[in-house]
């Protein structure tokens, strides 16, 4: 394998990596070495049914067959999701949403995210979902909407969303320093709401009353870009709510905010426990009580896939070991020794 695996390797490359060989089905992060390509989509999510949906499964034989060269290469993505004027309902739903916000600007980042599609990793699918479950879950409840409700996703700042609906809108995440942040708040058709950066934390979230309205992929709406799941929220996109919802606080009513308590703290150094891994013997006593008494810093290689963190190298022992299941959570120690904690839209082996 690569001492530090490659930020991106297309879909369809055939890799060796130890004893064993691979198919990348999406365009993804890869430290195995790269020996051909194939044009035979692996995974195809926009089907009906899953046998169409996964070519492969545990148990199949598959045979690789040369075809020399000159021939054609498949391109670098296996499919980049829907991309659309409008996120509402698809075709034959018969739910019927309510055009509530117009994106102006995407900012760093902006997509749909619920509480993502668990059941899929023996296919090689992540569940996905929001990446802070508290965030998200609070700008659910200040609109008494149910806690795993569709939310948009914020990356860092810059997004700008204009109202076509006069009502209401909660946002949450951060460190709640923007008044506005942490609270359900009243907005007013035509206006045009921004949301800046905060001083610390990445990720942040919008409720609408109801919740989003988007066509479910495997269960969810949830949006994995890079393997095709869910839409792509851009420039003009149209958002569309659930009018189902009850939200009718009174008009004297201005703003809603959870307890302080439940803001995050605000601290410079975070702190997270850590359960020991099944290789965790294969490191020395010197460099597990390094690992664990070092002070990381987040790279700036870090997206819902992984975080990579920079700091002292470790080494574990052995080499060539067989990859296996991995969990949201888990962090990995490629050959390179910068650890990699691995993301909701991260690889289910490795």
């Amino acid at each position: 394998r690569l001492e530090t695996p490659r930020l991106r390797v297309a879909a369809g490359s055939v890799a060796i990596g130890g004893e064993q060989t691979g198919i990348y089905s999406i365009p993804s992060p890869g430290g195995w070495n790269l020996i051909g390509s194939t044009r035979t989509p692996i995974f195809r999510p926009d089907r009906a049914s899953l046998d169409e949906a996964f070519l492969l499964r545990a148990g199949d034989r598959v045979r690789l067959v040369a075809i020399g060269p000159g021939a054609e290469v498949p391109g670098e993505s296996a499919g980049t999701g829907r991309s659309a004027d409008n996120m509402g309902p698809s075709d034959g739903d018969p739910s019927r949403g309510v055009a509530s916000l117009r994106v102006r600007s995407v900012g760093v980042g902006i997509s749909i995210q619920d509480q993502g599609r668990p059941g899929y990793r023996r296919f090689g699918v992540p569940a996905g979902g929001v990446m802070d479950s508290h965030g998200a879950e609070w700008a659910n409840r200040l609109l008494e909407n149910p806690p795993d409700a569709p939310v948009l996703e914020l990356c860092l700042q810059g997004q700008v969303l204009e109202v076509l609906e006069g009502g209401w809108m909660a946002w949450a995440g951060g460190d709640g320093a923007n008044p506005r942040s942490w609270s359900a708040f009243r907005v007013r058709a035509g206006e045009a709401v921004s949301f800046p950066a905060s001083a610390s934390g990445v990720w942040s979230y919008v409720a609408v009353p109801g919740g989003f309205v988007a066509p479910h992929v495997l269960g969810s709406v949830s949006a994995n870009p890079r393997a095709a799941l869910g839409g792509v929220v851009g420039p003009g996109t149209l958002l569309f709510r659930n009018p189902d919802s009850s939200f009718a606080p009174s008009s004297a009513t201005s703003a809603r905010r959870p307890a302080w308590g439940e803001l995050p703290e605000q601290s410079g150094i975070h702190v997270f426990p850590v359960w020991p891994g099944p290789q965790w013997s294969s490191f020395s006593s010197s460099d597990r009580e390094l690992f664990i008494s070092t002070e990381w810093r987040v790279s700036s290689q870090c997206d819902r896939v992984g975080y990579r963190l920079t700091g002292p190298e470790l080494q574990a022992g052995g080499t060539g070991m067989i990859s296996e299941p991995v969990l949201e959570g888990s962090i990995q120690v490629p050959p390179g020794g910068q650890p990699i904690v691995t993301m909701p839209d991260g690889p289910t082996l490795g």
